[in-house]
């Protein structure tokens, strides 16, 4: 949604409602106010989802940054040695790391597979 739009909405709500009465202009300035609404959530809605995207893409920058590329060796008690994980409840992060990457290079090289093929003449 652009500023024109914004403008539009703000004199709607600027103007005096019609009287109710007028049920013509009653119940037209009602869908003019509705679909301004509307029109805002949806708007509203897609930054949500683009400042969600950008902020996922920030992340995962930043998880491939914090591991290592150095695979887990655990010892018999599955403590790994290799990044110094003693826990066992759950497994070494830079694991878990590892394993998360590696499968959104699976989906995204899949995706990238499946727009070449669509993209052929």
């Amino acid at each position: 949604m652009d500023t024109h739009d914004d403008d539009a909405i703000d004199d709607l709500l600027a103007t005096e409602p019609p009287e109710p009465d007028d049920e013509d202009l009653w119940h037209l300035y009602q869908e003019e106010l509705a679909q301004a609404a509307h029109e805002q959530a949806r708007y509203t809605e897609h930054e949500r989802r683009e400042t969600l995207a950008n902020a996922a893409e920030h992340m995962l920058s930043i998880l491939v940054d914090l591991t290592s590329e150095v695979r887990c060796q655990n010892d018999h008690h599955g403590h790994c040695q290799t990044h110094g994980w003693a826990q066992t409840i759950s497994t070494c992060p830079h694991g878990r790391a590892q394993e998360l990457l590696a499968q959104i290079n699976l989906n995204t090289e899949a995706a990238n597979r499946c727009r070449r093929i669509s993209a052929r003449p």
